[in-house]
């Protein structure tokens, strides 16, 4: 059923946005607290963060000329 689910998402959805909601549902299912998942999340971001800041040297994305970024 969450296979199935996903699909359905991706689909019907940007895939990054319908993958950061079945991350959320998965979370959920766990019985994480909300506090919890919400650390998780914001230190995931600040990791993805980051590295774009190492590989690309800024954080707009209107600068990004560079082939690794394509």
């Amino acid at each position: 059923m969450g296979e199935a689910t996903s699909d359905y998402l991706v689909g019907a959805m940007a895939p990054p946005i319908a993958v950061v909601l079945g991350f959320a549902a998965f979370l959920a299912a766990l019985g994480v607290p909300y506090t919890v998942s919400s650390i998780v999340c914001a230190l995931v971001l600040l990791t993805v963060f980051a590295t774009w800041r190492s590989t690309e040297k800024t954080l707009s994305m209107h600068s990004i000329d560079t082939a690794g970024a394509d």
